[in-house]
């Protein structure tokens, strides 16, 4: 795998940062702490108690956030 333990930078927009984001009410999420690349990046910071949209005061006055995660190989 070329990209294998490289970072990639996501960017969430504000309007995504939301509980009723129809990916986190499908649970498009596959994993727990390793995560399949089909996964939904809002699911994944919910997931992991990363993001908490009952205190959105942190990104309320924002675009929107970026986390930074890291590419690996594994077996699905």
């Amino acid at each position: 795998m070329k990209n294998k333990g490289k970072k990639l930078k996501i960017r969430i927009a504000k309007e995504y940062l939301t509980s009723l984001n129809k990916e986190l009410l499908k649970r498009n999420i596959w994993g727990s702490e390793t995560f399949t690349s089909n996964s939904d990046a809002v699911c994944i910071l919910k997931h992991s108690g990363l993001i908490d949209f009952a205190n959105s005061s942190s990104w309320k006055n924002s675009e929107g956030l970026a986390f930074f995660c890291k590419i690996t190989k594994g077996s699905v």
